[in-house]
Parts: structure tokens; C-alpha cells; sequence
């Protein structure tokens, strides 16, 4: 795998091997995180990525920037905007 060294390799549609070893199981080595962006049906995020190790985490989020309502036509929530989360 990418971060964490093994080479992986997928024969037929369930036989998995791992470094050239078949494996019915594997333990991750690090802790993984998904991330979804925050335009859920059109975003380029964890599902076009691929999880994020624990490591590549640089920053927390702390506040809402701007903030709109889902329906159509999308109206700003103006008591959200600069707001902590909670």
C-alpha cells in the first residue's frame, strides 16, 4: 500500500496477496481518516482520494466560514457565518 509499504495484488474478484502471501485479513499499522468535502454531490474528497493517514493531518477545523441552506435556492444562514464548532 501507498503508506504503508506492502505490495498488494487482487486475483480474481476475492483472493487478495499481500507481499506475495494470500491473506484473508489485514490489521492497519496506522489509523486512517475519510474525508468528505463539504459539497457533498459534487466534491473531490476521501471517495476520489482514498483515506488519509493520521500522520498527513496538519490543521483542525474551528470555525464556520460561510454557510448556506440546503434547499433551492440556497440562502446564506447568516447566525452560522464565523461561528465556533461545536
Amino acid at each position: 500500500t501507498r503508506y504503508e509499504g506492502h505490495e498488494v495484488q487482487v486475483v480474481g474478484d476475492s483472493v487478495f496477496v499481500i507481499d506475495g502471501e494470500p491473506a484473508t485479513s489485514y490489521t492497519f499499522a496506522q489509523d486512517y481518516y475519510f474525508a468528505m468535502g463539504d459539497n457533498r454531490d459534487n466534491s473531490v474528497d476521501g471517495r476520489y482520494w482514498g483515506f488519509v493517514p493520521h500522520d498527513h493531518l496538519v490543521g483542525k477545523a474551528v470555525l464556520t466560514f460561510i454557510s448556506f441552506s440546503k434547499w433551492l435556492p440556497p440562502i446564506p444562514r447568516l447566525n452560522r457565518f464565523f461561528r465556533p464548532i461545536q
